[in-house]
C-alpha cells in the first residue's frame, strides 16, 4: 500500500511538471470513446467535456450472482512522449452483489463452539461497496491489426466502505472453515448491517475504442 501511494504521488508530481506551455486541446487522446475494462468486465464511455478534461462512466452487470457495478470518473490529461498520454482522475465506485450459496453449516452452542453434525443449506450473501479513488494511468496510442485501439493502464488508491450480510441463516448457524479447501471468510463476512472501511487499491487494463478522434 505504501509503495502504491508513493507511485501515485510521483505520478502526480510528474503530471504537474510536464507540458506547462502545451496547447490543452492536444492533451487528450479522444473526444468520445467506448471502453472495455478487463477488471470485472465493465463497459463504459468516455467523453471530452472541456479542453483536456473528460467524464467517464463504466457499468458492469452480470446475471449470475445478480451483480451490478457503477463507476463514474473525472479525468485531466497530459501528453507524454509523442503519442502517449497520462492523466489524473477522481473516481467513485459502487457495487451491489447478491449471490446464492449452498454450503455446509454447523450449529453453535451458547459458548460459540460448533456442535452437532454438519448439514447443507441454501442462503444468500448481500454485499455493498462504495469506494473513492485517486487514479493515474498511462495510455499507449498504438495501432493494432491495422485498426486503431488504445490500451490504458490504470493505478488507483483510495478508501473502500463495505457492508455484507447473510440472509437465510439463523444466529446459531455458521461455517466450519477448518474444513474449507480454500480461504472463504471474505465471501461470508458479516458486518451486521454496518459499513466498515478498508484501504482500496486497484490496477486495471482497459481497451479503448475511439468513436470520435
Amino acid at each position: 500500500m505504501k509503495n502504491s501511494s508513493l507511485i501515485l504521488i510521483l505520478s502526480i508530481l510528474q503530471f504537474n511538471c510536464r507540458a506547462q506551455n502545451t496547447d490543452l486541446e492536444n492533451l487528450i487522446p479522444v473526444t468520445t470513446a467506448l471502453k472495455v475494462n478487463f477488471n470485472g468486465f465493465k463497459i463504459g464511455i468516455e467523453q471530452k467535456i472541456y479542453k483536456n478534461v473528460t467524464a467517464q462512466f463504466e457499468i458492469g452487470k452480470f446475471i449470475e450472482g445478480k451483480s451490478i457495478t457503477l463507476k463514474p470518473q473525472i479525468r485531466v490529461y497530459r501528453k507524454v512522449f509523442k503519442k502517449d498520454f497520462t492523466y489524473l482522475g477522481l473516481a467513485y465506485f459502487y457495487k451491489h452483489q447478491e449471490t446464492a450459496y449452498n454450503d455446509t453449516l454447523r450449529q453453535l452452542d451458547s459458548n460459540g463452539n460448533f456442535t452437532g453434525p454438519r448439514y447443507t443449506k441454501d442462503f444468500i450473501i448481500n454485499k455493498y461497496i462504495h469506494a473513492i479513488t485517486l487514479n493515474t494511468g498511462f495510455i499507449s496510442d498504438a495501432t493494432l491489426l491495422k485498426t486503431r485501439f488504445i490500451f490504458e493502464f490504470n493505478l488507483g488508491v483510495g478508501i473502500r466502505y463495505k457492508k455484507s450480510s447473510r440472509n437465510g441463516l439463523s444466529e446459531n448457524e455458521d461455517f466450519d472453515l477448518q474444513e474449507a479447501m480454500f480461504i472463504r471468510p471474505q465471501n461470508y463476512q458479516e458486518t451486521n448491517g454496518a459499513f466498515k472501511m478498508y484501504p482500496e487499491l486497484n490496477a486495471t487494463v482497459s481497451l479503448v475504442i475511439p468513436l470520435v478522434k
